[in-house]
């Protein structure tokens, strides 16, 4: 009767491998990558390690853990903490965490979820009232809509363009000269004459390849000028190796400052209103 006994509860022993508690959250973080789920409560949440797998989830904006006891959420809170690669490599959605001390047999308005401007949220959270204590709270650094690889390359080209435009201007001051001429010259860059005549500095592009910056994003002076023409208003040569810095011409002012004379498009009767007022 006895070995009957012992059988019987050797046969009813099962072992589950993996064990169920790592099946469920596998099955939970399988339906999290196929539904993407904005929000995730985990009722029961010990020591948070299914939080913890489902922090990387890039879709989720709050995760909840609520558990009855408090020491178990305080030891196991710092796991839940952004790390540095959170800072280096941003989300680009926000994520909050929240422990609770609760317990399921009560309902906390906050777990809820209300449709806007619905009439009866407030007394469904006056009835329900918020019997969790919060145990611990962070929030995930993150930037929206990240810029892209070629938004990059453009934000960096275009800066140290305007570097060199400038490098190029005070070099030529320094030793009392003017930025480099090109007036007349179009045939070289593929510009056509403008209707009004204007000196401009040529920078090429591939100096750009000197900058640390420019060098992490490409290598190639081709991926640069796909870049400014996508996103910059610069003017281009037409092989697109060369970027165009006009130089707005200003000799007709300077002589007539030197004249003494008002500028010709300021009207007369202002100015001699202005000369009386003296």
């Amino acid at each position: 009767m006895m070995d009957d006994l012992e059988d019987t509860s050797t046969a009813a022993a099962v072992l589950f491998r993996p064990p169920v508690y790592q099946q469920r959250y596998g099955a939970v973080l399988e339906l999290s990558r196929k539904i993407e789920p904005k929000k995730v409560i985990d009722m029961g949440c010990a020591e948070c390690k299914l939080l913890k797998s489902l922090k990387f989830h890039k879709h989720i904006e709050s995760l909840i853990g609520i558990d009855i006891n408090e020491s178990l959420l305080q030891s196991n809170q710092n796991s839940l903490q952004p790390l540095i690669t959170d800072y280096l490599h941003r989300r680009s959605r926000p994520l909050n965490i929240q422990l609770f001390k609760g317990s399921i047999d009560e309902a906390d308005s906050r777990m809820m979820d209300y449709e806007e401007d619905d009439s009866n949220d407030e007394k469904e959270e006056e009835r329900l009232g918020s019997p969790y204590e919060l145990i611990y709270e962070c929030e995930f650094p993150y930037e929206p809509d990240p810029p892209t690889q070629s938004e990059r390359l453009f934000n960096e080209a275009e800066y140290y363009l305007r570097v060199l435009v400038r490098r190029e201007r005070n070099r030529y001051l320094e030793i009392g000269g003017e930025p480099t001429i090109e007036n007349g010259s179009h045939e070289n860059s593929g510009l056509t004459e403008s209707p009004r005549h204007r000196d401009f500095i040529r920078i090429e592009l591939n100096e750009l390849l000197m900058f640390p910056v420019i060098q992490e994003l490409t290598n190639s002076v081709t991926d640069i000028s796909e870049a400014l023409r996508q996103h910059s208003s610069l003017i281009l040569s037409e092989d697109s190796m060369n970027a165009i810095f006009y130089e707005e011409s200003s000799s007709e002012e300077e002589e007539e400052e030197r004249e003494g004379a008002p500028p010709s498009d300021t009207p007369a009767a202002v100015t001699e209103e202005e000369e009386s007022w003296d």
